[in-house]
């Protein structure tokens, strides 16, 4: 798609959301398919309010809190730009998981469908840590694996329990306190169902495989005195490999055979020679039909809640939930490495292998040898199995006509076990068959030599996350009574109490063993956080909403911190909204990275001079490195301020533009790679000033390092653009009214900017410039029809560009006599591939590039039906 078809797309989306604040309420009820548009004056509104106290004086006017406020509210949006996702979205897109519309929503980059990862997302170009998860305004525990423990998985989280997602485009650290820099997601469950209701939805892959089922049934009741309501949702999705969805990259790799093959590298003074008889081709396995771009994965999700009103000034609510996901994680074996440096030491004359020694100058020579054994032990197979709890449960009263109090409360709990089936292998053992004469260079027929060296065992990762929050909000005064315009004053006061544990209970045999993988001593951290908070919201104009709001929390482990927000809305007429935001932004070091214990390993690195690259003799090297906890890591700081208007010029069009700004300091991060390009640049002191010791031999040659896990990695800058376009009508055709609805969602990142390492200068980054969902429906009582195209693409940096790329949907729906509805779609309806770029995280789709934007699966066809009883 061209830029003058994006400019013209604008107009043109069904998931757009008008903005508004209580001078002007905007009641809208959000789907896929049309939105209704209510604009109401201040003083309408305290009229309405005065009203229904007088037909019932012990009736009280219903309102919600919205995410990015604790102070409930008639109308559902403030001044900082609020999206809502309802439950209908899911369902028209025709996608099963939280994780695909994320996919799909152009306010993530993307996200992650497989490994340890799954369920990863970018939201505005940053890592997931840097936006708040909540369930029902309640904090989600950090995961606890290694890799994982910064940011919260969503991919546990079933969509049929969901009521919608309210999405706030702000940082609010202010309120919610870590983790919300760039924004809040919380989702929020069904708590008010009458009834029965059945769906299940089928969608499927042309190319075969990929196949996705999900099936789901609830039950609500509603009573004079309160509700209840269960849910059960089954969701599978089966696994596809790169090599099925066409993936190109083979290299100079041999082709895989029946069985696999060894990799064999060695140096150059061993000088033996394996059979590889390839010509040219290097001796590796070309392991696309290995690598899973998503694993098999299934997962099933319960819901049970309820409420009861005590009496008409008192009640309560609970909620319990459990979701258990299960995958299955295969591929390539870990390596098997023999070399100067690592434990795992050979002299020439340990080798039983006449055909590997026999060029060898020296028996004492130490023997290289690195190879993964796919042939010797079969793949790497691990079970995982994720297993979720939930329980939350909040007490509610009322005083003194506009005021209430709550006391809530939740309990969350993870673990993952990850059950290694096969593909360990016992280094000792592999040492001592290698002097009895097992030769790895015999290619393909070394099926099962080492089957009696493999090693089983269990790893297991624990979190919890318990929660009280005391809470009461009211109106202080109205300014009407003071000069006769505006609206209330109101008041939220808290304190939350926050207690935080991660737990590792790995199997001995896992710790004490010599394996071809390294497993850490198990560890146990916990901390306790302590926070106060306060937020006024004030109408001293009709036009004028003022928010300010501040949060002092007390960490156990990184100390204190507060941080304020101030947040503005005008309206100059009813047909114009301006609002603006600013406020700072933390992010604290999960308990993971506080208690990790030095880890000794053996990690490949090519330290070079700028004159070993110029005389292209700079090559990787496997050093002995030891991973240590930064004594130093601090929080994520950052500064969050926005600007954006709403334009209603009638009551069919909406039009909503933000313009968004992060600046962020000590962004928490584990550099890799980023080592190297300091040692070239900065030499050894740039190291050092990382965090980075070498370790060299007596000839000054470097044999190891000591290196953070992670570190406060520098500077990151981010802006961008979200642009929010809508219809909504009702329009004859045929001689019948439809509601018809047009309209675009399109989010463009302008800058994304940060430091590659605590002593690098800034520099641009980033693959992904814009993104875009541009729709057109039409419906009647009975049928619905949907088109939207999808699309992205662009350059935020020097680095690379990702060229654009747009894909079509269709859906089709049809509501029966009774009561049932039966839909179907295609998705990526003219089948296109989108464009494969190794250097891009968006569109790569390999096993070590899987957070991306699209799905790799080209056109898929899906079908469902919902009965309500």
């Amino acid at each position: 798609m061209n830029k003058w078809l994006i400019l013209i797309s604008v107009f043109f989306t069904s998931n757009t959301f008008a903005q508004a604040t209580p001078s002007d309420v905007v009641d809208m009820t959000q789907s896929s398919n049309s939105a209704k548009i209510k604009v109401t004056s201040p003083k309408d509104k305290k009229e309405d309010e005065t009203d229904q106290s007088n037909s019932d004086s012990k009736k009280r006017i219903e309102k919600i809190e919205v995410t990015g406020s604790y102070i409930r509210r008639i109308d559902t949006e403030g001044p900082s730009p609020l999206v809502t996702i309802d439950k209908e979205d899911f369902e028209v897109a025709g996608i099963d998981t939280v994780n695909d519309y994320m996919k799909e929503d152009p306010l993530f980059n993307g996200s992650t469908d497989s490994g340890d990862r799954a369920g990863y997302f970018n939201f505005r170009g940053q890592h997931a840590g840097s936006s708040l998860i909540l369930l029902n305004g309640i904090r989600m525990p950090k995961l606890g694996g290694p890799g994982r423990g910064f940011y919260n998985g969503v991919q546990s989280i079933s969509t049929n329990v969901l009521e919608r997602v309210e999405i706030l485009k702000d940082g609010s650290s202010a309120l919610y306190g870590s983790d919300a820099q760039t924004g809040v997601i919380n989702f929020i469950t069904k708590k008010d169902y009458d009834g029965a209701e059945f769906a299940t939805r089928i969608n499927m892959p042309e190319i075969g495989v990929g196949l996705q089922q999900n099936h789901n049934i609830s039950f609500g009741k509603n009573y004079n005195k309160g509700n209840w309501l269960a849910s059960v949702q089954y969701t599978e999705q089966q696994a596809y490999t790169e090599l099925d969805i066409g993936n190109n990259f083979t290299g100079d790799y041999r082709p895989l055979g029946t069985s696999g093959s060894s990799q064999i590298n060695n140096e150059s003074s061993n000088k033996f020679e394996n059979n590889c008889t390839n010509g040219s081709k290097k001796c590796s396995t070309d392991s696309r039909g290995q690598d899973f771009v998503r694993d098999r994965n299934q997962s099933i999700g319960t819901l049970l809640t309820g409420r009861y009103d005590i009496s008409s000034d008192l009640n309560i609510t609970m909620l319990g939930m459990y979701n258990q996901r299960i995958r299955n994680d295969v591929g390539l074996p870990n390596a098997i490495g023999f070399n100067k440096v690592n434990r795992n030491q050979l002299k020439t004359a340990q080798i039983g292998s006449q055909k590997l020694t026999s060029n060898s100058t020296s028996p004492n020579d130490l023997f290289s040898l690195n190879f993964y054994p796919n042939d010797e032990v079969g793949l790497r197979v691990v079970d995982v199995v994720q297993d979720s709890y939930t329980a939350q449960s909040k007490i509610e009263g009322y005083f003194a006509d506009t005021w209430t109090w709550n006391v809530s409360g939740g309990y969350a709990y993870s673990i993952e076990n990850r059950n290694h089936r096969n593909g360990l292998v016992n280094m000792d053992s592999v040492t001592q068959k290698l002097g009895q004469g097992f030769d790895p260079s015999n290619l393909g027929q070394n099926s099962g030599a080492l089957g009696d060296s493999r090693v089983q065992g269990v790893e297991s990762y624990e979190a919890s996350m318990t929660s009280a929050r005391l809470l009461t909000t009211g109106e202080l005064f109205d300014f009407r009574n003071l000069w006769s315009t505006g609206g209330p004053m109101s008041l939220a006061v808290g304190a939350e109490g926050q207690w935080e544990t991660t737990n590792d209970n790995h199997d001995q045999i896992l710790i004490d063993s010599n394996l071809n993988e390294t497993f850490a001593e198990n560890q146990f951290g916990s901390r306790s956080v302590s926070s106060a908070f306060v937020e006024l919201v004030s109408y001293p104009l009709d036009s004028l909403e003022v928010q300010m709001a501040g949060r002092y929390d007390s960490y156990s482990d990184v100390g204190d911190t507060f941080n304020p927000k101030l947040a503005l809305g005008w309206r100059p007429s009813n047909k114009v909204l301006i609002r603006g935001s600013w406020g700072t932004t933390f992010t604290a070091p999960s308990v993971r990275n506080l208690i990790q214990r030095d880890e000794p390993g053996f990690e490949d690195y090519a330290f070079c001079t700028p004159e070993q690259i110029a005389a292209d003799s700079c090559e990787d090297k496997n050093l002995e490195v030891t991973r240590y906890r930064d004594p130093n890591l601090t929080n994520e700081t950052g500064v969050n301020y926005n600007i954006g208007t709403v334009i209603q010029p009638t009551k069919n069009w909406t039009f909503t533009i933000d313009q968004w700004n992060f600046e962020g300091k000590n962004t928490i991060a584990a550099l890799g790679s980023a080592y190297e390009s300091i040692y070239e640049t900065a030499g050894e002191e740039g190291l050092n000033a990382a965090g980075v010791t070498l370790i060299k031999n007596t000839d000054g040659e470097i044999t190891g390092a000591n290196i953070p896990f992670v570190v406060n990695q520098g500077e990151l800058v981010t802006r961008g653009i979200d642009l929010d376009i809508s219809f909504n009508s009702k329009i004859k055709l045929f001689g019948k009214v439809l509601n018809s609805n047009l309209g675009t969602r399109h989010s463009h990142t302008v800058v994304r900017k940060s430091q590659s390492s605590p002593v690098s200068a800034p520099y641009s980054y980033g693959d992904l410039e814009w993104k875009n969902t541009t729709s057109a429906s039409l419906s009647t009582r009975i049928h619905s029809v949907r088109l939207a195209a999808r699309s992205a693409g662009g350059n935020t940096g020097s680095r690379y560009s990702t060229d654009s790329h747009s894909e079509y949907d269709f859906t089709y729906g049809y509501t029966t006599s009774w009561s049932g509805r039966f839909s179907l779609g295609v998705k990526n309806l003219v089948n296109r591939r989108p464009p494969t770029n190794r250097n891009s995280d968006f569109i790569d789709f390999t096993r070590d590039r899987d957070t991306y934007a699209f799905q790799p699966l080209g056109r898929r066809y899906w079908a469902g039906y919902k009965q309500s009883f």
